[in-house]
């Protein structure tokens, strides 16, 4: 296939206090351009790539018509925030069938790449550290000399540092 197009998709998801932010997405193709002399492509079929993040991007369709684009579906949900520079990738291959009795094919892998922001809930923040995108329920100690009943005995005067995380509403440890 001939393309004078973006082959790369990307996008900023939030996860905010009571809902993430889904994302329905068509991948236009226009694939059609027999007066140029290129094949009359008419219909598509598509798939995640191997290695490709299957919690981001969900393919609505397996099949359809070019003329309708590939329908997929981003999503921050069970993904811990990325750090300033990091991204979520993911590859959605489309084969485009033609028309013609000898059914020419091509294929077309289109990139995605998300950036997740997330606002810190207040219910799932913990006292301990937890490393970015980890669940919170794992945070180690929030400091050392921590009792059994996770008080901590203090001295009047003495200085301690004691560790907070704050997470997202689904538990997850946010980057901010």
């Amino acid at each position: 296939v001939h393309c004078r197009c973006s082959k790369e998709l990307e996008a900023v998801l939030v996860k905010g206090g009571n809902a993430s932010s889904t994302r329905r997405v068509s991948l236009t193709l226009t694939a059609s351009r027999p007066e140029l002399g290129y094949a009359d492509y008419s219909a598509w079929s598509a798939q995640l790539a191997p290695g490709s993040n299957g919690s981001l991007v969900t393919l609505l369709q397996a099949a359809g018509a070019v003329s309708e684009g590939v329908p997929i579906e981003l999503s921050p949900a069970s993904l811990g925030e990325t750090a300033v520079g990091q991204r979520y990738r993911a590859t959605v291959r489309v084969n485009v069938t033609a028309t013609s009795a000898a059914g020419d094919c091509s294929h077309i892998s289109v990139g995605i790449q998300a950036t997740i922001l997330a606002a810190t809930a207040a219910s799932q923040t913990v006292w301990g550290w937890v490393p970015p995108g980890m669940p919170c329920a794992a945070a180690g100690p929030p400091a050392d000399g921590l009792l059994s009943d996770r008080s901590l005995p203090m001295v009047l005067g003495e200085e301690r540092r004691i560790a907070f995380s704050g997470c997202d509403r689904e538990g997850l440890a946010v980057q901010h």
